[in-house]
């Protein structure tokens, strides 16, 4: 059964199996063609394709040929690390090491080709691996695996329009099973589909196709008890046999019918067919061919007791089975080196995925190292910033909001663009090809430019309110209050009592970033729930008291940066600071007194 298989993987795979040219010469040429033109990635991509079609056509022909051609388009792929290449080549190579006999080997080629061509959505060589796969499993026995990959490549080459070879396949594995009645059905509708076709070019190289469907339809039917109808599609098979100088399949054919008649121990029609077949298994020049059917033909005349001419075909077949029994040592040669060089293969090819991980690696260090500098430079600048703000606040209020209203715009239009930009590009980085290392480290990366990203664009809303001076401190202050409400736990309330007055506009401006910074102390650290901030007015003086009901002072809090910016701002405006802190959990009172005849 096993040359039959070989024989609808080679149509399978051959378009111009039955032109005036032979498919070897057509796929040579082909190559030739290309190796004559200049190196490209496109000329080198294509080249990879055609070696690896030479090689499957050379597969049953010469396994050395195969190989080299295989070798060569190995090379290629290492070159270019080309995934659809690398696809290819898992292909031949599982298809060569299937037909020398190496099913795991080339079952795990095969696998490999499967996975890569599922990644790149290519149906057309998922289909062909998938009936490679069910060749393969059939040659193992394991009919199971066989059939569901059989009928895996149904279902995609169906999209193609291309699933009639795959029909045959599942007719010829239940062939092998010796379920003769469940191969028959599937023969006969693939004789409707080639019937239909016979007019267009849907289906290639059509009269082949036809050849090895009427063989199985005239075993089937013999294998059934149905010689009449076997007869019938014997003459069809031996006509299109023919017409292609099938000298395989007519082998196959006579060989087959031979069987069946011995079964049924009709002796002279047994002969009959043996001897047809006999010419065709010489010209094969095969060793093995020719030792089983010695091996019928001395069964034969032995259950005739003709024992000289059995005794004459035992020792024909005996001959030849001495001869490939001491071909076997040098062939478990062979086959050792040839695993060592596909091991050697798969190393090259695996060590191009380390070598391309590693560049991604790369790549994503610097891209970190990048985001290390410049959120260190984020909060360098911030620190400047603040000095900046320190340094410019015994200046006038027109010199400090010019000055604020520069780094506020500096801080949105270019370090809030660099930022929002390093968001994106973030963004863009495909997380699903990196390690889980890397997706923790990438995730963490990510978390601090966000948290970069809304300081700075704080950090420039707060440092001067719009229209600040055309607002009071009363409405800047309840602006600002209203657009934090709901986005923290705590509820705070605004009070100015009777007969405030507007201020010195430099007396404003501090006392509003001084209360910016105690309400920014109490959501980080107070956990209190509510807080008040109340202005009291008298001809003398200004009183603010800032007061939570949460855990008190801490320890080192007062030692703060905060705390040090509002004694610095009360100290610019001769004021004085007093801070309470009851027992724990009973919150922390503000009190600011600013001598107003002084200001």
């Amino acid at each position: 059964m096993k040359h039959l298989y070989t024989l609808c993987f080679l149509i399978f795979f051959s378009p111009y199996l039955f032109s005036q040219d032979n498919i070897i010469e057509i796929y040579q040429k082909q190559v030739d063609k290309l190796k004559k033109t200049p190196s490209s990635y496109g000329r080198d991509t294509t080249l990879i394709i055609e070696l690896t079609k030479l090689a499957r056509s050379y597969v049953d022909e010469s396994s050395d040929s195969s190989l080299k051609y295989i070798n060569e388009a190995r090379k290629l792929v290492v070159k270019y690390n080309w995934k659809n290449g690398a696809a290819h080549y898992w292909l031949s190579a599982g298809v060569r090491e299937r037909e020398i006999g190496h099913f795991d080997t080339a079952i795990q080629f095969l696998l490999r080709a499967a996975s890569i061509f599922e990644s790149t959505h290519n149906k057309e060589g998922l289909t062909d691996t998938f009936m490679a796969l069910g060749i393969a499993y059939t040659e193992t026995e394991n009919y199971t695996k066989a059939l569901d990959y059989h009928q895996k490549s149904i279902k995609v080459g169906k999209s193609l329009n291309d699933y009639a070879n795959n029909w045959a396949n599942i007719g010829n594995l239940y062939m092998t099973m010796n379920k003769f009645d469940i191969a028959l059905p599937i023969f006969i509708k693939l004789e409707k589909i080639y019937l239909q076709n016979s007019s267009n070019n849907q289906i290639e190289d059509l009269i082949g196709h036809r050849c090895v469907n009427s063989i199985n339809l005239c075993v089937s039917y013999f294998k059934t008890d149905q010689p009449i109808q076997g007869k019938k599609y014997e003459k069809l098979a031996v006509y299109l046999s023919k017409r292609i100088n099938g000298i395989l399949e007519q082998a196959y054919l006579f060989s087959e019918i031979a069987s069946y008649y011995s079964s049924k121990n009709n002796h002279q029609k047994a002969l009959e067919y043996l001897q047809k077949s006999e010419p065709f298994v010489q010209a094969l020049n095969s060793p093995e061919k020719t030792s089983s059917i010695s091996l019928r033909f001395y069964q034969h005349y032995k259950s005739v007791r003709n024992f000289q001419k059995a005794l004459a075909y035992y020792e024909i077949h005996n001959t030849i089975e001495d001869s490939l029994n001491r071909a076997e040592m040098k062939a478990e040669i062979t086959k050792l080196q040839l695993q060592y060089d596909t091991k050697k293969q798969k190393e090259e090819i695996d060590l191009l995925t380390i070598e391309q991980q590693n560049k991604n690696l790369q790549i994503l260090l610097v891209v970190m190292a990048l985001l290390a500098v410049l959120v260190i430079a984020i909060f360098w600048n911030n620190r400047i910033l603040r000095k900046q703000n320190e340094a410019i606040r015994n200046a006038t209020v027109k010199g400090q909001h010019i000055e604020r209203r520069r780094v506020a715009a500096d801080l949105h239009d270019n370090l809030g663009s660099t930022l929002s930009a390093l968001r994106w590009t973030l963004q863009a980085i495909d997380i699903q090809k990196l390690l889980p290392t890397e997706k923790k480290i990438y995730s963490q990366l990510h978390e601090m430019v966000n948290n970069a990203y809304n300081e700075v664009r704080s950090i420039s809303h707060n440092m001067l309110p719009p229209d600040f001076e055309k607002q009071s401190l009363q409405v800047s202050l309840a602006k600002f209050l209203q657009k934090i409400e709901g986005k923290t736990s705590i509820h705070f309330k605004l009070d100015f009592h009777q007969n405030f007055e507007r201020l010195n506009p430099k007396i404003e401006f501090e006392l509003y970033n001084v209360c910016l910074e105690l309400i920014n102390n109490i959501i980080k650290h107070s956990q209190a729930t509510e807080a008040s901030i109340d202005f009291f007015m008298t001809k003398q003086q200004l009183k603010m008291i800032v007061a939570d009901n949460g855990i008190g002072l801490q320890n080192n809090e007062s030692n703060g940066i905060g705390f040090q910016n509002i004694k610095s701002r009360i100290d610019s405006m001769n004021g004085n600071w007093t801070l309470k802190s009851d027992e724990q959990g009973k919150g922390m009172i503000h009190e600011i007194i600013i001598s107003i005849n002084e200001k």
